[in-house]
């Protein structure tokens, strides 16, 4: 078992298969330019579409245990953010379960929103652009992910040093 937390072992094989995640997360159409980059503790993919609609922008950042990613994209213009269960044994997600997504960055006051299981590692959130910003401006935030079955858990992700990270998506969702 993989356990490490160095460059060569645990996280480092996380890496890999939440950039393999990213693009099952967000990229269906053929792209131009692609690029995949680790910016900080944050993997970075920015493919513009062929055709010109905006093409598909993620950052995502692993959470404390290196087995769950938080995801902020804009996929044709159009911003989100997930949660993408990148362990290496996942239980799947039953496709359509509504969750209740609390999000807090640091001290900032707590944001309610929408979930919804996506695909069977994917937990898509209702997002508004002032969830990005607040990320943005963030060292640290913690989901809370609760279904209808009463079920909660709770990830807590290294969200600084973002800024960098998450320039490509600011600036193709129009954040600033």
């Amino acid at each position: 078992m993989m356990r490490e937390n160095n460059a060569g072992g645990y996280m480092r094989a996380n890496q890999v298969s939440v950039l393999a995640m990213m693009l099952f997360a967000g990229t269906v159409c053929a792209h131009a330019k692609d690029e995949r980059q680790i910016v900080g503790s944050w993997i970075v993919s920015n493919n513009e579409d062929r055709f010109g609609k905006g093409g598909t922008f993620v950052a995502a950042v692993l959470d404390q245990n290196g087995g769950t990613a938080l995801a902020v994209r804009c996929i044709e213009k159009d911003l989100s953010i997930a949660v993408i269960d990148s362990s290496q044994d996942p239980k799947p997600l039953k496709v359509g379960t509504a969750y209740v997504v609390k999000m807090r960055t640091d001290k900032e006051p707590i944001m309610t929103t929408a979930g919804k299981a996506i695909g069977d590692r994917l937990i898509q959130f209702d997002t508004q652009a002032d969830m990005v910003r607040t990320i943005r401006k963030g060292r640290e935030t913690a989901i809370r992910l609760e279904n209808d079955n009463g079920v909660s858990r709770t990830l807590i992700f290294p969200t600084k040093g973002n800024m960098k990270a998450l320039a490509r998506v600011a600036d193709e969702c129009n954040l600033d």
